[in-house]
């Protein structure tokens, strides 16, 4: 138990974010600067709404589901029509395709795919389970087609893993991981954007003109195309086996496989592709010098050499064997990541000379990356650190707010306030008895 802290309290105040942010069929990340639908926050924020209510929650999915591109990507924003000031909005995109459903405006990747795992967690969360198994019924096939995309058209060594081909499906987008292959090729023309986030976000909380300069020119280069993925990846300008993308769509294949189960489906392919998964995790992104995973440029096939959270992340998934993950898990609980101050892990290690403790991804406390590690330090054993970082991460919301992220060293609320995910994965550690 935590003292001093109004656990009914914390469970309506969280509530409430979700309540504020519900677009109706969706849930919008934050209230201004986020006004659409983003694929992996609602995948979390399913979760916490499972805690009460099931039935929204299965919506949150099928409404994400709904927008799922004919080749099986599921689109990292579906947009919301009523919210035309953003940018890059739906004709920056240039998705006026066939693939596309015809009612619908969405960009053109995909994020870390969570959402099979997030359907399985309302399931099991439901009350009315007959209810829950038609709705695994009925969101199994696309569930299974974003898979099938990720492995056929997003794997061209066949082992398995997937590559991102720009930093914001990454879900970590200025991530010091990126710094070298987003810097590594070349712009045969200078794209237009602006910069809405800076109005309502201080600049030095945001990624950099100059990163935007790049993420705009992916965008709009990958749209020439015609977000053909055969010719996005023919064009070799950023191609990265991403830890967390990998360790997420490894935990939506198990989610798969237990689905089946249920369903009384085979599991034999997903399952193959599981042991796939795990081998070319231990075989291509372990770098035994360092004792850590690390991401993998294709352009280059080189490791990307950064001391982040990345490396931990494994765990999540069951990945590591317990060797290694025992040797993860004594480098996560080091003051360079987990700090005496107690808001929880950092994305950046502090020795870092790219460590930042405000900016993005480069230093800050995020609360889903808290919530993974939890889930994988308890599923090794490590039931006191997981308990202990639970605790932190809940203290730091009740002290701070429902912020996007923290600064690691103060706890301060980084970003945008009143952040879904941030509410949904709280009641979801209330739920799992942590509080």
């Amino acid at each position: 138990m935590i003292d001093n802290i109004d656990i009914q309290g914390l469970m309506e105040a969280a509530q409430k974010v979700l309540h504020a942010n519900d677009l109706g069929r969706s849930t919008k990340p934050a209230p201004t600067l986020y006004p659409h639908q983003w694929n992996w926050d609602s995948a979390f924020i399913a979760i916490g709404l499972s805690h009460f209510d099931e039935n929204r929650a299965q919506l949150e999915i099928n409404t994400l589901l709904s927008a799922q591109w004919q080749n099986g990507l599921i689109p990292h924003i579906v947009f919301n029509p009523d919210a035309s000031d953003y940018h890059p909005g739906p004709s920056y995109w240039q998705t006026e395709i066939p693939e596309v459903p015809c009612n619908l405006q969405t960009s053109g990747i995909t994020q870390p795919p969570l959402l099979a795992y997030a359907a399985l967690e309302v399931y099991k969360n439901a009350r009315d389970k007959e209810n829950a198994l038609e709705f695994l019924r009925q969101t199994y096939p696309p569930l299974l087609a974003q898979s099938e995309f990720l492995v056929q058209q997003r794997s061209p060594d066949n082992d398995g893993l997937a590559f991102i081909c720009h930093p914001w499906e990454s879900g970590m987008d200025n991530s010091p991981c990126w710094d070298i292959p987003l810097n590594n090729f070349e712009m045969d023309f200078k794209p237009d954007f602006m910069r809405k986030d800076k109005k309502n976000i201080p600049a030095n909380q945001r990624p950099s003109d100059d990163e935007y300069t790049r993420y705009s020119y992916l965008v709009q280069r990958y749209g020439q195309t015609g977000w053909n993925q055969q010719q996005i990846f023919d064009l070799k300008l950023f191609q990265v086996q991403s830890i967390l993308f990998n360790v997420l769509h490894q935990k939506s294949l198990q989610a798969l496989s237990e689905i089946a189960g249920l369903l009384g489906e085979s599991s034999a392919t997903t399952d193959q592709m599981i042991s796939q998964v795990t081998n070319s995790f231990e075989t291509r992104l372990w770098d035994e010098p360092s004792k850590r995973y690390l991401n993998l440029d294709l352009k280059t096939n080189q490791l990307i050499h950064t001391d982040n959270i990345n490396q931990f992340l494994p765990l999540f998934a069951n990945i590591p064997t317990p060797v290694r993950a025992d040797t993860l898990i004594k480098r996560l609980d080091s003051a360079d990541f987990w700090s005496n101050h107690g808001w929880g892990i950092s994305t950046q290690a502090h020795s870092s000379d790219v460590y930042d403790q405000v900016c993005y991804w480069r230093g800050p406390v995020w609360i889903n990356m808290n919530w993974m590690i939890i889930k994988g330090l308890e599923s090794y054993g490590y039931s006191d650190l997981a308990a202990k970082l639970a605790h932190q991460t809940l203290e730091l919301v009740v002290k701070h707010g429902f912020f996007e992220y923290f600064n690691p060293e103060t706890g301060q609320g980084l970003g945008s306030d009143s952040f879904s995910w941030t509410a949904a994965l709280v009641l979801d550690l209330i739920a799992e008895g942590y509080a």
